[in-house]
């Protein structure tokens, strides 16, 4: 449960990190922010059952919405090239 929580913890505040970036995909996962932290509650004071399966969907489901979220970001940022200029600065052929 303490993966689910630091991963719930990061999920949270990865809008913030993606607002200057790009915010369509910032908004887009406010929804599931909440929905992930919903299911959390309700699982919590539940029985078991099928709480585990949605808890465990929704989980998969952002830990997938958030891999492609920094892909897509690494994708569109200028860092790959800053990095790679900053690696030729002091390079003589």
């Amino acid at each position: 449960m303490d993966v689910f929580f630091a991963y719930l913890l990061i999920g949270t505040a990865t809008p913030i990190f993606l607002w200057l970036e790009n915010r369509k995909i910032a908004l887009l996962q406010i929804p599931l922010i909440v929905l992930m932290w919903t299911t959390l509650i309700l699982y919590m004071y539940a029985d078991f059952g099928a709480g585990h399966l949605i808890f465990g969907s929704i989980f998969v489901i952002n830990i997938i919405a958030a891999h492609l979220t920094v892909l897509y970001v690494l994708y569109t940022s200028k860092l790959p090239e800053f990095l790679q200029s900053r690696t030729d600065e002091g390079y003589t052929h």
